[in-house]
């Protein structure tokens, strides 16, 4: 009642605090998320009590920038969605689609942490539409000596922070490709859900790359590379 709805209030007044108070790394990814009306509590319980949960990543690189976008999803009904601009000098549409799938993820993790849970959410189901990023972030889960043996792949640090943030779930969700751009050829409407997603978290990528154009030359170091 009274009391949950002050709660409410603040943990939503304290937020951009909090999105602040984290290391450039991880701060610069979560500046833009969209909670659709929701209070990071009430996005919580919604996850925590759903049977499961789907997340969506795109990329978009133009012009010696880049940028990512991601769109959480409870069934049919979208939660959440972010966009972030990706740092390095020219990056490239690969490391875009990484840093999406990064900032989708570390947007999951400091939830649970903002609201004094554990990870208790249902993400059963990832989509890429880069048919490279999604075998190899799959690859570093077929065995032990994955993640040191792909050490020398081109976008490590990527790879290497995508797995450790998965790592934050009891069972590893399903991590497919899906075909992008689907909706030049069939109407939206119309689409299976992930590919409409995917069509979502490209228009947030793509308004990031042209409405918020930034180079950023220095790329903050990811502690799981160990570089």
């Amino acid at each position: 009642g009274v009391e949950r709805s002050r709660v409410l209030g603040d943990v939503y007044t304290r937020r951009p605090d909090y999105v602040q108070s984290l290391p450039e790394r991880q701060s610069m990814l979560l500046q833009r998320v969209n909670f659709l009306h929701l209070s990071p509590l009430e996005l919580y319980d919604q996850l925590s009590a759903a049977p499961s949960a789907t997340l969506v990543s795109d990329g978009a690189a133009d012009h010696l920038q880049g940028a990512a976008g991601w769109v959480l999803a409870i069934g049919t009904i979208r939660i959440a969605k972010g966009q972030c601009p990706v740092p390095g000098y020219d990056p490239r549409s690969y490391r875009a689609e990484g840093y999406g799938m990064i900032a989708g993820l570390l947007f999951i993790r400091h939830l649970c942490r903002f609201c004094g849970h554990l990870n208790l959410v249902p993400l059963q189901h990832m989509y890429c539409d880069n048919t490279g990023l999604v075998k190899k972030v799959n690859k570093l889960f077929q065995f032990r000596l994955a993640p040191a043996q792909a050490a020398l792949h081109s976008e490590y640090d990527v790879l290497a922070t995508i797995r450790e943030l998965l790592s934050d779930f009891s069972s590893l969700p399903d991590i497919a490709h899906v075909k992008g751009h689907q909706d030049k050829k069939v109407a939206y409407v119309n689409l299976p859900l992930p590919a409409q997603l995917n069509c979502d978290a490209d228009v947030l990528a793509t308004h990031e790359l042209y409405q918020y154009p930034t180079t950023r030359e220095h790329v903050p170091l990811m502690p799981a590379a160990q570089a």
